[in-house]
């Protein structure tokens, strides 16, 4: 998707044709699909990059895995820069990109190869999955050179190997894991350490969760009753664990393989 101006340096059709020579070496029997399912599209102002995005998400399916790169400039508050000179605010980038999301079964990664890119999680929503589960983008401004570089082995590793190690790289990836993560991590802490732990968290101890379940309950129901019975299951740490993950990341085999593998994990350290 490619909103730059005609006096920018044109790289969006280069790296349609980086990532259409990358599928094609890995699947080349598959010649004809692969090149009726890789496109270069100009997005000039709002109304064309909405159809864009529309056109996109027709395409999905729950055997789709959708690759977005983003040929732009961004703007830490305004957003997505369009070459007629229209921004698409966050807000409105996010929703587009969780469309396909759902779309697409829970499946998406974007590479918003422009400056400024990840404002657009600069408040992620922690009461639900991403817009889109593996996230490639800048915190500040950029060079378009190191761009450049960088997206060249970005095509190469996301396609050969289907992740990149980003850690020298100026690019950052903000995955539905790290997500996650940010969520039970303090959790983990608190459950398989509880004394260690209570000076750092102590608004996460049972009896301060008890006193806010107990409020939401009697604010939401107008009773508390049983509730004792299920307050003892609902802080067994796995069940709390997979209560989170379900609410953060998206339903795929990848969430579920997440959940067994951190169950898992907890058990051997309470087994330790």
């Amino acid at each position: 998707m490619d909103t730059l101006k005609s006096s920018d340096l044109q790289t969006g059709f280069r790296k349609c044709d980086e990532v259409r020579d990358e599928v094609l070496c890995k699947m080349p029997e598959q010649a004809e699909f692969i090149n009726s399912q890789i496109f270069h599209k100009k997005c000039q102002d709002l109304n064309s990059i909405e159809a864009v995005f529309t056109e996109i998400k027709k395409e999905c399916n729950s055997s789709t895995f959708p690759l977005i790169f983003f040929d732009a400039h961004g703007d830490k508050e305004r957003g997505l820069q369009l070459s007629s000179g229209e921004y698409l605010d966050w807000d409105l980038f996010n929703l587009k990109l969780e469309e396909i999301t759902y779309a697409a079964h829970g499946n998406l990664t974007v590479v918003a190869s422009f400056c400024h890119s990840m404002s657009a999680l600069k408040k992620p929503d922690f009461g639900k999955p991403l817009p889109c589960p593996f996230y490639y983008g800048y915190s500040d401004e950029v060079l378009a050179g190191d761009v450049e570089n960088e997206s060249k082995q970005l095509i190469q590793a996301l396609i050969q190997h289907g992740k990149l190690d980003e850690k020298t790289m100026k690019i950052e990836l903000y995955s539905e894991y790290k997500h996650a993560e940010l969520l039970i991590s303090p959790l983990i802490v608190k459950f398989t350490n509880p004394q260690g732990s209570a000076s750092i968290l102590p608004e996460l101890s049972k009896n301060k969760l008890r006193q806010v379940l107990l409020r939401d309950l009697a604010k939401t129901f107008g009773t508390t009753k049983n509730f004792n019975k299920h307050f003892a299951k609902i802080t067994y740490l796995p069940f709390l664990i997979e209560y989170i993950i379900r609410s953060s990341m998206h339903d795929t085999e990848r969430r579920s393989r997440f959940i067994a593998e951190v169950v898992n994990q907890i058990q051997r350290l309470n087994d330790a």
